[in-house]
């Protein structure tokens, strides 16, 4: 999450034109780049419960980044928090 919305701003500052050109800086394919930029149409309030999200003390994040990536999907701002709620109770989070 905080590397999407990083990249975002640097794209917004001029530092990159584009996604291409953010995935070539970063080393990364552009299908990744896109992927990695689906984050940022997740609804504020979810994206900053993610970066906010308290250590668990697990080796990775309790929830996957594909699931987030869904969660994305919708452009609606209400079905993406009924998602993620959905989500963290089946998670029991």
């Amino acid at each position: 999450m905080a590397l999407a919305i990083q990249f975002q701003d640097m794209i917004q500052r001029g530092e990159a034109r584009d996604y291409a050109d953010l995935a070539r800086l970063g080393c990364l394919t552009r299908e990744r780049m896109s992927q990695i930029m689906e984050l940022v149409w997740l609804a504020p309030d979810i994206q900053q419960e993610i970066l906010e999200f308290p250590p668990s003390g697990a080796a990775r994040f309790p929830i996957s980044e594909v699931a987030v990536r869904r969660i994305a999907s919708p452009l609606s701002w209400n079905e993406q928090r009924h998602a993620w709620l959905t989500l963290k109770n089946n998670l029991h989070i």
